[in-house]
């Protein structure tokens, strides 16, 4: 079923005008990992990524479902895990990679890599923000 205007071309570029960002949809293996928001860094170990970068993940963790959700803010990596919208546990380090062993599962997986940090996809948009200049730069 087709949503009214939705065809009109004119429409969906005025409804799409003030999105600055799109989450982003990434499997590794069973999960689906979000990428909700981007932000650059030239720091070692960030690859690329910096203030702003969000991403989550829901897997099985303490015998039930919980939300991981990774942040990068002020130079340091916040991983909050949430079990029914509850916040159940929050750490942080200064390494996407450390903070993700703080937590005893899916262990064959760095931070970066989990949280996708190091995915092709997350890689190129993370070099076409460094590319474009900001309205307020």
């Amino acid at each position: 079923m087709a949503v009214i205007g939705f065809e009109d071309e004119k429409i969906i570029q005025q409804l799409l005008d003030k999105i600055e960002f799109f989450p982003i949809f990434l499997q590794i293996e069973k999960l689906s990992v979000v990428i909700l928001g981007l932000g650059y860094s030239s720091k070692d170990g960030y690859y690329g990524a910096g203030e702003g970068f969000t991403s989550s993940f829901i897997t099985r963790y303490q015998n039930s479902q919980h939300l991981f959700l990774l942040k990068l803010e002020d130079n340091q990596c916040i991983l909050e895990i949430y079990h029914n919208a509850n916040k159940i546990e929050q750490f942080t380090e200064s390494m996407p990679n450390d903070v993700w062993k703080k937590v005893s599962i899916h262990k064959k997986f760095s931070g970066s890599y989990l949280f996708r940090i190091t995915h092709e996809t997350t890689q190129n948009l993370l070099q076409f923000e460094v590319a474009i200049c900001k309205p307020d730069e």
